[in-house]
């Protein structure tokens, strides 16, 4: 997988629009090496560095992870900055597969924006119309969840209902699918292609009730307004409008239910079978790790989405490693910021739908497997047309090395190899390190373990990668592959 990214992807910048996939440049170094074994490189470039299992689509909604982005229309900072109806066609031509709308109110209509903040708005109309482009024409039957935080009056839900079953016509699920009764949970094949709302439910005693919404990511400590976040003073916001039964409607097979504290022991046995709960990252953290068996046992029956803390206001991601691991289906991300979060996202549902159906382990999480011990061997042999780093002239020369971090749920495993050093350019192409080393690891096997190889600039202070692949190690196909990883974005 070849991902262009902009100079500090450790952290995060923004999107590359440029194609995904361009060419592979080979060193004459590579090219004799590869000539000594015996190796044609035209093969090796055709072979795919990761292969992804063929979903099965009838488990029920719960079975999944999925694809998921955190307030979809920003396009940069969460507290100012561009916003754009756009950036749901580009989640979701890219397999997003989990989308977040904040519907407000506005003269001329529901708008969507991030309230409380800077940043810019764009029409509710707009939003739904570039969720449809990318769906309408497209024949995966894989579903589209919209997470929906709606801070709007009645006069504006029953505007935005409207809006939707307009644009979204008969790909809305707005009634009980034929032939499931409320007792049977629905699987991806029940849904077929189509859109499903997530809204949010209260339980009849509690409508009136404020503690009780089930805001899908903006609430009170955990994503306070713009004054909050800059000075540190709490500011009180207006309590919500309640969810109008039109809208409430829609919500048939997502219903969500904001929670706090150890939900997996709270009795919802008075909500609907499809529920969805929401909790915020700082929420859950609490209950990691001495919940986390139950959190799994939880997860197999029950979704669940997390959302960024509001401090993440620059738009750093969560780890959603440790979120699906602990049986969450969705992790939220913010998908302008290719950091290590939105990495382990790509590599999690590379090659898919946007749908990855979970180990048996969580499936069924009373049964233990075999814990085997397995060696991981990884012959590093060099890189190619490596681009310069933003600090390095065109004329000095840089050294560089590999880094691996295998992700496995007791450590990162790490191992680099020594530096090598050479001309920022070469020509008109890069740099063309050899490192010619072999990785070893062992470790114990399990589920959810990811590889990621950084190429980092070997300098004084601070070492920068500025490359990067990220793998799900049972999708990493064996053999002699050429990974390809790059920086772009100029």
């Amino acid at each position: 997988m070849t991902v262009p990214v902009g100079a500090d992807f450790e952290h995060g910048a923004k999107l590359s629009t440029k194609d995904l996939h361009p060419d592979v440049y080979l060193s004459e170094q590579i090219k004799e090496f590869l000539a000594g074994i015996g190796e044609s490189a035209d093969e090796i470039l055709s072979r795919p560095l990761t292969v992804a299992p063929v979903v099965d689509d009838s488990h029920p909604l719960p079975s999944y992870f999925i694809s998921s982005s955190h307030n979809t229309y920003l396009l940069s900072h969460q507290l100012w900055g561009s916003a754009s109806a756009v950036a749901y066609t580009h989640v979701i031509k890219r397999h997003g597969r989990c989308v977040e709308i904040d519907a407000w109110d506005s003269p001329n209509g529901p708008k969507v924006t991030h309230g409380f903040t800077l940043t810019d708005r764009t029409t509710f109309r707009d939003v739904c119309e570039a969720i449809l482009a990318p769906v309408k024409d497209n024949h995966s039957h894989w579903p589209i969840l919209i997470s929906l935080e709606c801070h709007a009056s009645h006069e504006t839900q029953v505007e935005m209902v409207k809006i939707m079953k307009e644009v979204f016509g008969s790909k809305l699920v707005d009634s009980a699918l034929e032939g499931i009764g409320e007792d049977r949970k629905v699987t991806p094949r029940d849904l077929n292609g189509r859109i499903v709302m997530i809204v949010e439910w209260h339980s009849p005693k509690s409508v009136d009730d404020a503690d009780t919404s089930s805001s899908s990511s903006s609430e009170d400590d955990d994503k306070p307004g713009l004054l909050s976040r800059l000075t540190g003073r709490k500011e009180k916001q207006p309590p919500r409008p309640p969810i109008c039964p039109e809208l409430s409607e829609l919500g048939l097979y997502a219903n969500s239910i904001k929670v706090h504290g150890d939900f997996t022991s709270q009795d919802f046995s008075s909500a609907p079978i499809n529920r969805l709960f929401n909790i915020s990252e700082s929420a859950i953290l609490k209950l990691l790790p001495h919940s986390l068996t139950k959190l799994v046992k939880h997860g197999a029956q029950h979704l669940c989405r997390v959302y960024p803390k509001g401090t993440r206001v620059g738009s750093a991601n969560l780890d959603p490693l440790k979120y699906w691991r602990a049986g969450s289906q969705i992790a939220a991300l913010n998908w302008q910021n290719y950091d290590k979060g939105m990495q382990l996202n790509n590599a999690m549902f590379d090659g898919t739908n946007g749908w990855v159906l979970k180990p048996a382990s969580f499936l069924n999480p009373d049964s233990k497997g075999p814990q085997e011990k397995v060696s991981l061997t990884i012959d590093v042999v060099g890189a190619s047309n490596l681009p310069r780093p933003d600090d390095v002239e065109p004329s000095e020369t840089f050294a560089t090395y590999l880094r691996a971090e295998l992700m496995h749920s007791q450590k990162t495993y790490t191992w680099k190899t020594k530096s090598s050093k050479g001309p920022a350019k070469n020509g008109e192409l890069g740099m063309n390190p050899m490192w010619k080393e072999q990785l070893k690891m062992e470790y114990v096997d399990e589920p959810l373990m990811f590889l990621r190889l950084l190429v980092v600039e070997d300098k004084f202070g601070i070492d920068e990668p500025f490359g990067v692949v990220c793998v799900k190690m049972d999708y990493l196909q064996t053999g002699k592959i050429v990974v390809s990883a790059i920086r772009s974005g100029e």
